[in-house]
């Protein structure tokens, strides 16, 4: 029997990627030779990435050796903007890279999600991270794809995949939403040591008290101005009125401008029965009052919200108040740790059957990271092209950072109707 874990930040180093411009910086920036002529991308220097801003027109990349087959031991990273801010899109007219179901042995990523077998990509986004990486054994003919940049500024694009083509994916298809307001931290230009975040660096991380109370037990997500999301364990057994949600809130037990919300109605998911087991530990807590984000001194914002895809593979970052150790004590201040999600057959072999489609696994090999007592309910965030979604709840595990048992979150793709159903009379920004 697994014991339920609400969650705890075994933190060692953890890295936050950096905002599209400060990422980026001062990049080469290319002009296509003829208007009627697909310009070849520079290959990027091995293990390096290439950034690139391209002007409008039409790029050609190819896989290594094209149309020969590509060789092994492959890494090519590239980092692509239109010069003008332009939602730039890449398509592949000939795609044939080593097919498995994950997607583990060779694959074309854009944007985080990975390809391979015969279905490349079909994503557009104001940022494209293009990653082609191949393992030690199988080579294919590789890829030819075209990178289009569109004549003009900027399109509003929130930097989201967009659109996505291929079945066999195990990366995220990018927020649902073209809202400008959601998933941007409040960071200044750093590189995360490992242990606590910056004052409401995370503008989405909610925490659960009891009315009055000032220590969190649980974690949540705003993920709009009305509703906030956590686990259905956390509110089991609860009446809204017990409950309050706190935003803002840095330092548990202190007034540093924390801001209470009062909770008018909690709306469990359907098909959760128990805290470990049954999976979709999920819960909506629709808020007294909504959130006013056009306030500047609030500086509270909304988690964005997947459209669809495994993330398997991809770093994710997980934030709450709990113990740093399994029976350890509480945090104070609140942190984060860095963690790479794994696809659900990796994960049952650490927890079997139990593993379901509405359950998402993340940690490290080497253990040391991980959610743990106080996190249940708090945020499982990835970066797709500088803007955080919410791919996960937090929700139980064996133990904390244990080698060989990664903690398991809620899956947010697998209820997104749901979400959206119960939210309706919310808006995003």
């Amino acid at each position: 029997m697994f014991r339920l874990v609400l969650s705890c930040l075994v933190l060692g180093a953890a890295l936050a990627k950096p905002s599209p411009g400060e990422a980026y910086g001062e990049v080469p920036e290319i002009s296509p030779r003829l208007k009627s002529e697909a310009q070849p991308l520079p290959e990027p220097d091995s293990k390096e990435r290439a950034s690139y801003t391209l002007a409008a027109g039409s790029y050609s990349v190819t896989s290594p050796n094209y149309p020969d087959n590509y060789p092994n031991g492959v890494y090519r990273s590239y980092t692509l903007l239109g010069r003008d801010g332009q939602t730039i899109s890449i398509s592949c007219e000939r795609f044939n890279v080593e097919s498995h179901s994950s997607c583990s042995y060779d694959f074309l990523s854009v944007n985080g999600q990975r390809f391979c077998g015969f279905t490349g990509p079909n994503v557009s986004g104001t940022v494209l991270d293009v990653v082609f990486s191949t393992d030690g054994s199988v080579r294919r003919s590789g890829f030819s794809c075209t990178i289009t940049v569109p004549t003009g500024s900027g399109s509003g694009s929130t930097g989201g995949s967009g659109s996505t083509g291929g079945s066999g994916s195990t990366g995220g298809s990018g927020s649902s939403s073209g809202d400008q307001c959601c998933g941007v931290a409040n960071r200044a230009s750093r590189i995360v040591g490992g242990v606590q975040t910056e004052v409401n660096e995370y503008p989405w991380q909610a925490g659960l008290v009891s009315t009055g109370g000032s220590r969190t037990w649980c974690g949540g997500t705003v993920i709009n101005n009305r509703y906030v999301l956590t686990a259905a364990h956390c509110t089991a057994g609860s009446s809204a009125g017990s409950i309050q949600v706190l935003l803002r809130e840095h330092r548990i037990g202190t007034s540093d401008g924390e801001m209470r919300f009062s909770v008018a109605q909690i709306i469990d998911h359907p098909s959760y029965t128990s805290a470990s087991g049954s999976g979709y530990d999920f819960s909506l807590l629709k808020l007294s009052t909504t959130i006013d984000f056009s306030s500047l001194s609030n500086r509270v914002a909304p988690a964005c919200l997947p459209t669809g895809g495994e993330f398997a593979n991809v770093n994710a970052i997980v934030s709450g108040w709990g113990t740093t150790s399994s029976g350890g004590s509480q945090a104070t201040v609140l942190r984060e740790v860095t963690v790479q999600t794994m696809t659900n057959d990796q994960c049952r072999r650490a927890y079997g059957s139990t593993i379901n489609s509405s359950m998402l696994c993340a940690g490290v090999e080497a253990g040391g990271k991980d959610s743990c007592q106080g996190d249940s309910g708090g945020p499982l965030v990835t970066d797709i092209s500088g803007r955080y979604t919410l791919i996960g709840v937090v929700s139980w595990g064996a133990g904390c950072g244990d080698v060989g048992y990664p903690g398991v979150y809620a899956r947010v793709t697998e209820v997104s109707s749901w979400i959206q159903q119960n939210t309706a009379d919310a808006s995003i920004c």
